[in-house]
């Protein structure tokens, strides 16, 4: 596996706060949805495309 590692609390609703940098490499705002897939005990968050209702 390669990059640096970070670690986040996850909060008492199970929530983790996507951190800033995060946000800024995929590119996501307010309002957008991500999506997450887990592969060999790994989770991989991707900026999700158009959704529609």
């Amino acid at each position: 596996m390669e990059g640096d590692f970070h670690f986040y609390r996850v909060s008492s609703k199970n929530q983790v706060t996507l951190p800033k940098e995060f946000q800024d490499l995929l590119n996501v705002r307010e309002g957008d949805y991500t999506t997450y897939c887990i592969e060999d005990g790994q989770v991989f968050v991707t900026k999700a495309g158009l959704i529609s209702f």
